[in-house]
Formats: structure tokens, C-alpha cells, sequence
């Protein structure tokens, strides 16, 4: 990945993903954390920074993966999102650390979903549905009933809702309509290789 973008592994900052939701603002002397040096921090599932030429680097296997930009402030941010971090409500979670770290504006912040488990896929129990419907009242919206019991839930929706809720824009939200478990051939798909599988990274900086 440093070969393809001309840039150094000393350059990135890794996560360290445990679903839940803390962001984590980061500076030069993260540079390499999680890749060539320990971290100095934990229980990190987003990153945001403001500096140039530092890599922010999440990984996954079917949860989501959200990039946040700030085109008026020159911010990025990128965080993990599962079902656990979706319903801790970690992408509101971002828009607040982007707001109090940096006066980011949520109507300027463009956001974006990558490739993860679509609702054709992400079956659920009752149990994990109940905790969304308690959490967010709209939740039910985003989840169906099949005949055998099990239920379908659509993350995507969810977090858009979310991001919605938040102050962001419509127009500035990037949908993707891929499922990595449908597509696990091209994606690492924790359930669609029965946890047997690696992991995907997503990754984001200012160029400068």
C-alpha cells in the first residue's frame, strides 16, 4: 500500500478496534503507531487528523467502513462501524469529535460508506434487533422479519439516518451498494467465510 502511494509506512496511524466508539484525533507524533511503533493509545475504533501526509488505516472483514471530509477545514476522519459500533452510534460519535476538535461544521462534512455486509446478508436475532429498536425509536424501518424468525438488518440505513440526524447533509452522503459478503471473492467476509478470512483496510489522508 506505501509502494502504490508513494509514501511511508512510518506515515500511518493504525486503530486499534474493539467496536466501540471513541475517536481518536491524531498528530505527527502518532506517525507509524500501530505499524512500526506501539501505540500510546487503546480501544481506538476512528481516527481524525488535520495534518497532511499521515495515513489513517481501519480494517475490516463486513462491518463499515465511514470517511468523513471537511473540504472548508482540510479534515478527514474514517471510523469502524460493526453492528455493536453502529449501535453505540459512532458515526454521530465522529461528527462531534470533528465539530469540538477542529469547528468542523456538519453541513460542510461530506461522508461516505465503503464496501460491507448489506442487508441481503446480515442476519440477526431478535435479541440484537430489540437493542436497536430501543436505542434509535426509527430503527425498525431498517430491519425485516423473515419467515423463519431470523432478521435482516441494513446498517447502511441506520448510520445514514443517523448521519442525517446529525446536521449532514443529504446530498453530501456517498451511498455504496456493494456486499462484501456477496462479493467474497473481491472482499474478506467474516461470515461468508465462517470467520476464517483477513482483513480489509480502508486508509485516508490530506495529500497536501
Amino acid at each position: 500500500m506505501a509502494g502504490d502511494l508513494n509514501i511511508s509506512v512510518d506515515d500511518m496511524v493504525l486503530s486499534h478496534q474493539v467496536h466501540d466508539k471513541k475517536v481518536l484525533p491524531v498528530t505527527r507524533e502518532h506517525a507509524g503507531m500501530g505499524i512500526t511503533k506501539e501505540r500510546s493509545y487503546q480501544r481506538v475504533d476512528g481516527l481524525a487528523t488535520n495534518e497532511t501526509g499521515l495515513l489513517l488505516v481501519t480494517h475490516y472483514a463486513d462491518c463499515v467502513p465511514l470517511y468523513f471530509y471537511d473540504p472548508a477545514k482540510k479534515v478527514i476522519a474514517l471510523s469502524h462501524s460493526g453492528w455493536r459500533g453502529t449501535l453505540l452510534n459512532i458515526a454521530e460519535e465522529t461528527v462531534r469529535v470533528l465539530e469540538a476538535a477542529y469547528g468542523c461544521d456538519p453541513q460542510n462534512l461530506h461522508v461516505a460508506f465503503g464496501p460491507h455486509i448489506k442487508d441481503c446478508c446480515f442476519e440477526v436475532d431478535s435479541d440484537v434487533t430489540q437493542l436497536f429498536r430501543e436505542t434509535f425509536t426509527w430503527a425498525g424501518d431498517y430491519s425485516t422479519c423473515r419467515n423463519d424468525g431470523k432478521w435482516l438488518l441494513n446498517l447502511q440505513g441506520i448510520i445514514n439516518e443517523s448521519l442525517l440526524n446529525c446536521g449532514i447533509t443529504p446530498g453530501h452522503i456517498s451511498i455504496c451498494g456493494v456486499c462484501t459478503r456477496c462479493n467474497k471473492d473481491m472482499f474478506f467476509s467474516h461470515r461468508g467465510s465462517q470467520g476464517k478470512t483477513g482483513t480489509g483496510s480502508a486508509f485516508m489522508m490530506i495529500r497536501g
